[in-house]
């Protein structure tokens, strides 16, 4: 069937190209910010502010995380004994539409066990929080539309007066309910408050101190408290115990720009970012690419974890839009996939390619969406609690844009920066 220049009317109103696929090009009206917007974001100094803002308090944090496993790395690797359990890499047959649930606790020690019954407290009480602030936002929605519609129904007459005091019962019942749910917010966040300081408090590092033999001294300037003294021996067994360190970056907006935000090629139209998305010309965002920097420096592996749907066409909308031929209609032309076969497109690959060309050269991974994975947020919790329960890793922190992209807890720390979406 041969197409008219213009989109049909029906994938126009679908949405397009979401930031999850190719990214999602919204009707008009439907963005958090403008073109015009991300421009002033950007060139008043206030993206970049916010960005140091948050990423400074993350650097602190893996500095603080690595140094209390520093002399132990360092002696395991002077003895030439691997570091934590073994990788086995990512599950193939993985469903990371579910979260996993817990793994059982083996015997530990009072402090480990601690520790562990602590992190788990966190993690629940993360998701009780979230819950407990999805719910408000639901019930402060309905009472704007419950106070919207008492305004109107006072500007009608009289012979309406039944309609109005409907109105303000609801409109009194909505906020019964907000206020209820604002109290369960303000005590999911407060408990856990409590829960993280105790586990502060008890610790996440409960293995064996391991020192350095007297002829591999480690060096001082990573460590708490200054050179470690000599130890006798050092085994394989005690390297085993030592947690290999693992933070987790997410992609778009976070560990790249698909703006080319710091490059005189920035552009903020929507087009412009679904374009360097699909042909892998991102640049790195470079206070993000500092953080990956330094991660890497401190021995702490870095796995990249993407909302991008992986095959590209995966993603319902990038379908749609396809088998109607829209890629070679405007605007999406300008994306640059006209002709393009992607039922063979190797998005994965085109990412990965990006990710190692803007800087991220040594990664531990990359994990996109799957086909199933409806809940990007929910795969991602998957994702990272594989990266622990699996590969044997300690997530000690996520970084995002999002709030999906922290919301469920499996890293001890999550971190979100501004975005420009």
């Amino acid at each position: 069937m041969q197409l008219s220049s213009r989109p049909p009317a029906r994938l126009l109103a679908c949405g397009a190209l979401a930031a999850a696929g190719l990214a999602a090009l919204a009707p008009a009206g439907a963005s958090a910010r403008t073109p015009a917007d991300r421009a002033t974001y950007v060139n008043s100094g206030g993206y970049a502010a916010d960005l140091k803002a948050a990423i400074d308090p993350a650097k602190q944090w893996i500095v603080r995380r690595a140094a209390a496993t520093a002399r132990q790395t360092d002696a395991c690797t002077a003895a030439g004994f691997p570091v934590g359990l073994n990788d086995p890499g990512p599950n193939p047959n993985a469903d990371y539409s579910v979260l996993p649930p817990e793994p059982a606790a083996p015997a530990a020690s009072a402090a480990s066990a601690t520790a562990s019954a602590t992190k788990a407290t966190v993690r629940t009480r993360t998701r009780a929080a979230r819950t407990a602030k999805t719910r408000v936002a639901k019930l402060t929605k309905r009472e704007r539309a419950a106070a919207k519609a008492l305004k109107a129904a006072r500007a009608r007459n009289s012979r309406q007066a039944k309609a109005l005091r409907q109105a303000k019962a609801e409109l009194k019942a909505v906020r019964r309910s907000l206020d209820a749910a604002k109290g369960q917010l303000n005590a999911a966040l407060k408990a856990l408050a409590a829960a993280k300081a105790a586990l502060a408090a008890a610790g996440t590092n409960t293995s064996p101190p391991v020192t350095t033999p007297p002829s591999t001294p480690a060096p001082p300037e990573i460590y708490d408290d200054g050179p470690p003294p000599a130890a006798p021996t050092i085994t394989r067994e005690d390297c085993a115990r030592v947690p290999k360190l693992a933070l987790g970056l997410d992609l778009d907006e976070t560990a790249f720009s698909n703006y080319l935000v710091g490059t005189p090629q920035a552009d903020y139209d929507d087009i412009f970012s679904i374009r360097n998305q699909a042909l892998g010309t991102s640049v790195a965002l470079a206070p993000v690419l500092d953080l990956y920097k330094l991660a890497r420096q401190y021995d702490v592996s870095v796995f990249i974890i993407t909302a991008r749907y992986d095959p590209i066409l995966a993603d319902p909308s990038n379908r749609a839009l396809y088998d109607a031929g829209a890629l070679c209609a405007a605007p999406y032309d300008a994306i640059g996939l006209c002709g393009v076969d992607l039922t063979t497109y190797d998005y994965r690959q085109v990412t990965l390619d990006n990710i190692h060309a803007a800087g991220y050269t040594d990664i531990a991974g990359l994990y996109m969406r799957p086909a199933n994975g409806t809940d990007k947020g929910e795969v991602k919790a998957a994702q990272c609690a594989e990266i622990e329960q699996r590969r044997g890793y300690d997530m000690i922190a996520m970084v995002g844009d999002n709030g999906s992209d922290i919301a469920d807890g499996w890293e001890d720390k999550g971190f979100q920066i501004p975005t420009l979406d």
